[in-house]
């Protein structure tokens, strides 16, 4: 009896050392392949917000202080991680290459070296930035909340704020010429400069105080602005105006841009549409245009925010779940 007993045990003992051994195994498997995901550049936890480019880089921005950078149009990336990861929703470039990134926390981060280091300039205000561009003036504008413009004329270093004193947040800003631009805002809000921000002048707001998400003016007459439920309205007059335009897509709109002579609107679930006008009409001066789904296939689900439109006629897209590609005409669109 005692001989079966000690054998069973032999057996049970012998069984548990192969288990141990095989979890042990198994478990550094599982953490090899954690390790290697960890050094890629591009990961599945990123959520890029927005992208631009000088004539060295591409810099694509996210949330957790995520800056990717790229010096073959966007084929590799290469990784960066700012402290304390700040949530990073925008980033422009300025004449002399400058890359500076917008955090939600209220600070700006210069890279003069095209991307290899950023420093980091409070901006000093407790509205929450939404925004931000640069003139050609190398002028910095940023929007915020509580109907708020902030400027730079030292790449951040000091600012100078002006308020409406609304409670309403400014989306987005754009500037043509050192003298020209407009800032786009909820309640349909548009706002006009012809003074380089000196002064600023209300247009007519977009009907049913629509929330404009995105917006692209082409000058300071002709532009969109895009926002929930797939929603596009139209200017061809400077915001004197505006057309609801047809759209195939209910899905929220983030974002537009204009890319080889065409123009795309980013949204969510993988939403790509582009913009169609009757044979021979003008992009930007066509009120019956229509937003249709586009045939490039962006191979994800997760939502598009980021864009920047390449030399070479491809766009570049990103957005939740680590996408960041190139697509568009020419382009294997599978990767």
């Amino acid at each position: 009896m005692k001989k079966y007993l000690r054998i069973s045990t032999i057996c049970l003992l012998a069984t548990v050392l192969a288990t141990l051994t095989l979890t042990a195994c198994e478990s550094r498997l599982v953490l090899d392949r954690v390790v290697e995901q960890q050094k890629k550049a591009l990961q599945r936890t990123d959520l890029f917000q927005a992208s631009t480019a000088n004539d060295e880089v591409i810099v694509t921005v996210g949330n957790y202080g995520v800056i990717v950078v790229s010096n073959d149009g966007g084929q590799s990336w290469q990784r960066h991680k700012l402290e304390p990861q700040p949530s990073l929703i925008d980033v422009t470039h300025c004449p002399d290459g400058s890359l500076l990134a917008l955090a939600m926390e209220g600070q700006v981060w210069l890279s003069q070296d095209n991307g290899d280091s950023w420093t980091e300039h409070d901006m000093g205000t407790v509205e929450v930035p939404q925004a931000i561009t640069c003139d050609p003036a190398g002028r910095l504008w940023v929007v915020a909340s509580y109907s708020t413009i902030l400027n730079s004329s030292d790449l951040g270093s000091s600012w100078e704020m002006h308020s409406f004193d609304e409670d309403l947040i400014f989306s987005d800003v754009q500037f043509f010429s050192s003298s020209d631009g407009l800032v786009t805002g909820e309640f349909g809000t548009l706002i006009l400069t012809r003074d380089g921000g000196q002064s600023w002048a209300r247009a007519e707001p977009v009907p049913a105080e629509f929330y404009p998400m995105a917006s692209l003016f082409l000058d300071m007459e002709h532009g969109w602005v895009a926002g929930l439920n797939g929603t596009v309205f139209h200017t061809s007059d400077g915001g004197k105006t505006w057309v609801k335009q047809e759209s195939d897509s209910s899905a929220p709109l983030y974002t537009l841009v204009q890319s080889g002579g065409k123009i795309y609107a980013l949204g969510d679930f993988g939403t790509l549409l582009e913009y169609r006008v009757p044979n021979g009409a003008q992009h930007k001066s066509n009120d019956n245009g229509r937003w249709v789904k586009s045939s490039i296939d962006v191979g994800s689900r997760s939502f598009l925010r980021a864009a920047l439109a390449l030399p070479d006629g491809g766009l570049l897209v990103g957005g939740g779940a680590g996408v960041l590609k190139v697509v568009g005409p020419g382009v294997d669109n599978k990767g």
